[in-house]
């Protein structure tokens, strides 16, 4: 509605009616914010020691009665004040965020829909910036109220990533724990689901890592990994954790529950030939970069600068996390139409974070391996299905992109075999001490034949 109030108290506070920002001074913003979360009367005496504490009380009384009579004349409909109480008047036209965020994570069932809405509505820490500092009183409200709004996001982002991988939706699942993990990097039960989703969906190598971001964060806080995530990690590390073909690893396993799990129904076809891309990062300043927000900063960037590359040129994105993007190509009719593609793709995808401002920390390596995986269709609930790829061929395409110098995109033989009248490369080093024992190319470009 055009008369509607909004207070906007999820990150820097605004007040914003009929689209246009209101300013009012600093003590009336902080009793304006306090009466419109807190949703009850109170007492003058109260208000009186809670925001004017640090002078006399004659002072405290007219301090209230003047900022009163500002905030009546800018907002008299929406409070309520008499001889002794104050309050916000809850039947006025108004939104708060803070109410919208906590009536949907009440509500139930605690839908995909409704999370979304819970996370998009998150926009940073309430209040931010905004501070009192000489009434300690207020500042202890403020300090609480977002450590509870925090942590009710946090609830909300994990079950989120739930949902999301009920559907087999293992990229968005993956991403809300990564943005959750920005907010509570401390929180070993998420790091161990993602290590879970990775390994599970055949990402080895990517859920150790997740172990080491884990272990180096808890020594940060003085713990050390619990035996239950000793534990997984040793089964993943030495590949006792796996993945068959009519199971599944659902949350529960990791100590998290899951309302209504019904287990995915998984089809596993003939072995087929897939060119792969995997898309790894090189630290610039390693002290400096192991933060989560410096990888959801390139999380980020793959998704709103990669993925429309990717699918440009046919390739498929089969899991993408920290920036991290392992893609299939096999759309076309011929294996060597395949890697062709995905060598195109390689080259327009360093053009692109070659002239990325927002890139400071990283430079990217890529590499292309072609050979037989199994490709796993999985359905959920009849519906939603998802791709999930099995076979060393994973395994060999993350090794060679971390043997890769950055900026470059490395080709294995099997690729350059079908590619080699088409594309310029050289040869990468020396055989007998790589992954797999055989020749790796470097791509300078497509040729001009």
């Amino acid at each position: 509605m055009a008369d509607e109030l909004q207070l906007l108290l999820l990150s820097r506070p605004q007040i914003i009616q009929n689209t246009t920002p209101i300013f009012i001074f600093h003590k009336a913003q902080a009793l304006f914010y306090y009466l419109a979360v807190t949703a009850r009367p109170h007492q003058r005496t109260a208000l009186l020691s809670f925001l004017w504490s640090h002078i006399p009380e004659n002072n405290r009384k007219n301090n209230l009665r003047v900022t009163l009579s500002y905030l009546r004349k800018h907002f008299g409909e929406y409070l309520s004040i008499n001889r002794h109480t104050v309050s916000f008047n809850q039947n006025a036209n108004y939104w708060l965020d803070v109410d919208v965020l906590k009536n949907a994570l009440q509500a139930s069932p605690k839908t995909i829909e409704r999370l979304q809405e819970v996370v998009k509505l998150y926009q940073g820490p309430f209040l931010e910036g905004f501070h009192v500092p000489e009434e300690k009183e207020f500042e202890t409200w403020v300090t609480n109220m977002r450590k509870k709004l925090q942590d009710l996001v946090v609830q909300a982002l994990h079950t989120l990533a739930l949902r999301y991988q009920e559907l087999g939706n293992y990229t968005e699942s993956i991403d809300c724990l990564n943005r959750l993990l920005l907010l509570q990097p401390w929180r070993e039960e998420s790091h161990q689901l993602l290590m879970m989703l990775l390994a599970t969906s055949g990402q080895r190598s990517a859920a150790l890592e997740q172990y080491e971001i884990c272990r180096q964060m808890l020594e940060e806080h003085k713990r050390l990994p619990s035996t239950e995530l000793t534990k997984l990690h040793e089964e993943i590390s030495t590949g006792k954790l796996v993945v068959a073909n009519n199971a599944t690893v659902t949350p529960q396993t990791v100590g998290c529950f899951m309302e209504n799990d019904l287990p995915p129904q998984r089809q596993i076809e003939s072995e087929q030939q897939v060119t792969l891309m995997y898309c790894h990062w090189h630290d610039i300043h390693t002290q400096l970069t192991q933060s989560p927000e410096v990888w959801h900063i390139l999380q980020q960037y793959c998704t709103q600068h990669l993925l429309g590359v990717i699918h440009q040129f046919g390739g498929q994105v089969i899991y993408q996390y920290n920036g991290g993007l392992l893609v299939a190509f096999s759309g076309t009719e011929t294996p060597e139409s395949n890697a062709q593609h995905a060598i195109q793709c390689g080259l327009q995808v360093l053009k692109a974070v070659g002239s990325a401002a927002e890139i400071k920390t990283h430079q990217l390596s890529l590499a292309i391996h072609t050979g037989l995986v199994l490709m796993e269709k999985v359905k959920i609930n009849g519906h939603q299905h998802y791709l999930n790829l099995i076979g060393q061929p994973l395994d060999i395409v993350q090794e060679l992109a971390r043997q890769a110098s950055p900026n470059a995109l490395l080709i294995s033989n099997d690729t350059y075999s079908l590619v080699k009248e088409t594309v310029a490369c050289q040869q990468f080093g020396n055989s007998e001490y790589n992954f797999f024992g055989s020749n790796i190319y470097q791509v300078q470009a497509i040729s001009s034949q």
